[in-house]
């Protein structure tokens, strides 16, 4: 189940990647771009938004997120919310990842 949930990450990192590529673009357009750059820009925001759609609906990354529900809620009715987190993942419940993400999507934008 480790690898499964290894994988998955990963898979995740590369979806982000590609939506925080888009997230530039589309800042860029609305902020920094001279009117007649905008037709061509949103084509390639727009490729960049269905490659990172394509990458989360790809069958292995259904069968990948079936598996670990599967197996959360199998074990969902044994422990508690954190003790559950601590078994799935290994490591307790915290915000580090999601503070993380936000300083790598917008830490440079704002200063963090």
């Amino acid at each position: 189940m480790q690898d499964k949930l290894t994988t998955l990450k990963a898979r995740l990192a590369e979806i982000d990647d590609v939506d925080n590529a888009a997230a530039i673009l589309e800042w860029d357009q609305l902020v920094m771009m001279p009117p007649a750059g905008g037709e061509g820009r949103s084509y390639k925001y727009a490729t960049l938004q269905k490659l990172a759609h394509e990458l989360y609906i790809t069958p292995e990354m259904g069968r990948l997120i079936e598996d670990l529900s599967a197996n959360v809620h199998q074990h969902g009715r044994k422990y508690l919310p954190a003790d559950l987190m601590v078994r799935v993942t290994g490591r307790p419940l915290t915000a580090k990842p999601y503070l993380a993400c936000l300083k790598r999507k917008y830490g440079e934008l704002y200063g963090l």
